[in-house]
């Protein structure tokens, strides 16, 4: 109730529940509470359903269609990345990039790695000196490979054709950076884990 003097009196409801001065204190003091719970408690909850970049080394990756291979040592993934480019494996070792597809495909591996040629010749600047030359899975799979170049960009591609499943690799690396010859030993040794439905080791 009030007293007349417009103060409120000791048994008015409307009484506000904190003065101004202690209110503000304690109003602050629960924003920045709360700010702080939503970078402890948030962001680590964000972050576990935010794919991201994860180590794969060692790791059987499986392209579909009964198509793996076991990813080098220092291989990463960025899983994001790879559910938005369609059906694409993409993975990063010691700066080069690996992407690699498998589809159904009825030609032959020359057709594919004509096709193959042709997307890289559209590039400005990609130039494919020499001709293909084979390259044998552990399971004694025949592909064909082919290298490129540009003044920014070096490389190969490889491709196979096995049982009306195609399969198109591309390794790509900066001119500048370049593939070391450790990381080409890994990759070569990785690529030559591809198994067709079970085949090879």
């Amino acid at each position: 109730m009030s007293d007349g003097s417009g103060r409120n009196g000791p048994g008015d409801d409307s009484r506000p529940l904190f003065t101004d001065s202690f209110g503000g204190r304690f109003l602050g003091s629960m924003a920045v509470l709360g700010a702080v719970l939503v970078i402890v408690v948030g962001l680590p909850l964000i972050n576990t359903m935010i794919p991201g970049i994860v180590d794969r080394g060692g790791a059987r990756i499986d392209l579909g269609h009964g198509v793996s291979f076991v990813a080098p040592e220092g291989a990463t993934q960025d899983v994001g990345r790879d559910q938005l480019a369609g059906g694409e494996t993409e993975l990063s070792v010691n700066g080069a990039e690996v992407t690699a597809t498998a589809r159904p495909y009825e030609q032959t591996d020359l057709v594919l790695a004509e096709a193959i040629e042709r997307e890289l010749k559209a590039q400005p600047g990609i130039q494919l000196p020499g001709e293909e030359t084979s390259f044998t899975t552990n399971g004694g799979v025949v592909g064909l490979r082919h290298v490129f170049r540009s003044p920014s960009t070096e490389g190969y591609f490889i491709v196979f054709v096995h049982n009306g499943i195609g399969v198109h690799v591309i390794v790509s690396s900066s001119t500048r950076r370049g593939l070391d010859e450790i990381t080409y030993d890994r990759l070569e040794d990785a690529l030559a884990t591809m198994r067709f439905d079970g085949s090879g080791p």
